[in-house]
């Protein structure tokens, strides 16, 4: 199993693309957080969650590039017909996913702490740059912990089973750009209040969960519901990633 994992570490880390997208996101999120967050966002210093916010904002932006890496990452190998030396090289096609998952875990967490990490300095030298100070913030870590983790693991593990069912990049970044923005807000006008069901209203309730003003599901009920999705399409991509040939 060991090599498994240090051989899809290598597909990983080894690629233009992985350092690409993911330097692009963070870049993104370090602009964001130094202009609109410190310079333009001075005003808001006297607010006690800003640091909270700032941290969301970031995670909020980074996980769709993660998804796309992990797409990559699969569709690659389907693309340039190398999948078929990833499955002659291990005994079991489970465990080719497994180290698949391993090596997306390992990216996406240090990614997204870095991003993050970054972004927060950026808004403070935004700050220091207009001279100005953030009040005392209250930031519930051990809440915020969670909510970025899973928020993050999640689109990161959506856009992997996208790609081993659609086993096609282009198919899978259209769906994972086309669901959340066209097909689930026209769905969510048939379904009105039962449209916070729907994976990605339920996963952004994580990220953005509910206040008195809009009422929805709370951090911890949209975390389960996105995880019924995931486990539900989950266990079809895997069936049918034992029952495929990889050749078609």
């Amino acid at each position: 199993m060991l090599p498994a994992i240090k051989a899809e570490f290598r597909k990983l880390l080894t690629v233009r693309s992985t350092y690409f997208i993911s330097l692009f996101s963070i870049a993104l999120v370090i602009f964001f957080s130094f202009y609109v967050e410190g310079i333009r966002g001075a005003d808001s210093a006297m607010v006690s969650a800003k640091l909270e916010n700032e941290i969301l904002n970031a995670v909020g932006l980074m996980p769709i590039f993660g998804a796309i890496v992990a797409i990559l990452l699969v569709a690659h190998e389907y693309r340039y017909n190398t999948i078929m030396y990833t499955l002659t090289a291990i005994n079991r096609r489970s465990k080719v996913l497994l180290a698949k998952i391993v090596a997306l875990v390992s990216y996406t967490i240090v990614y997204v702490l870095v991003g993050t990490a970054l972004g927060v300095l950026a808004m403070y030298i935004g700050l220091h740059i207009k001279d100005i100070s953030l009040i005392s913030q209250h930031v519930a870590w051990g809440e915020i912990a969670w909510r970025i983790v899973f928020y993050s693991l999640a689109y990161v593990l959506l856009g992997f089973i996208l790609a081993i069912l659609f086993r096609n990049v282009v198919a899978s970044i259209v769906t994972i750009f086309i669901l959340p923005s066209t097909a689930e807000p026209l769905l969510g006008l048939l379904l009105k209040d039962n449209s916070k069901y729907l994976p990605f209203s339920s996963l952004e309730r994580v990220i953005s969960p509910e206040v008195h003003s809009s009422p929805g599901l709370t951090a911890a009920s949209a975390a389960v519901v996105f995880s019924i999705y995931l486990v539900v399409f989950g266990i079809v991509a895997w069936i049918l990633f034992l029952d495929r040939d990889a050749t078609n």
